[in-house]
């Protein structure tokens, strides 16, 4: 019988047991099994979510794409010092300078998270 942990976490990308036998391991907490994605794909997963987005309204998207940018953010770890520049960029005008028109701002970040993506490529090639 699984436990509600082991249930819950079925078919994700969580940690397994480091033992290898095929289930979570007993003695970690539920905060140590964390999704286990490289920056790359949390920066592709970005990108898909943004290309998502169906909000008429700015505001909510301006919600929406600001708590995907924030998930990505956390999912990218120790690249973010490298990518800091760029990612405080696209914080500024999501956030803090709207310009209140959602193609246009959704069109802005599609092509900074391409370079966001194509810097994160060198970093992680150097």
């Amino acid at each position: 019988m699984e436990t509600l942990l082991e249930e819950s976490t079925k078919d994700t990308k969580f940690i397994a047991n480091p033992d290898g036998d095929g289930v979570l391991h007993p003695l970690r907490e539920p905060a140590d099994f964390a999704p286990v994605y490289g920056a790359l794909e949390a920066i592709d997963l970005f990108k898909e979510r943004i290309e998502g987005i169906v909000e008429g309204d700015y505001g909510d998207f301006m919600r929406r794409a600001q708590t995907y940018f924030l998930e990505m953010t956390e999912e990218i770890g120790p690249l973010e010092k490298a990518l800091r520049p760029r990612l405080r960029w696209i914080e500024e005008y999501l956030q803090f300078l709207p310009n209140w028109d959602i193609d246009s701002t959704r069109a802005r970040l599609l092509v900074d998270i391409d370079r966001l993506r194509a810097e994160a490529e060198l970093d992680l090639s150097a």
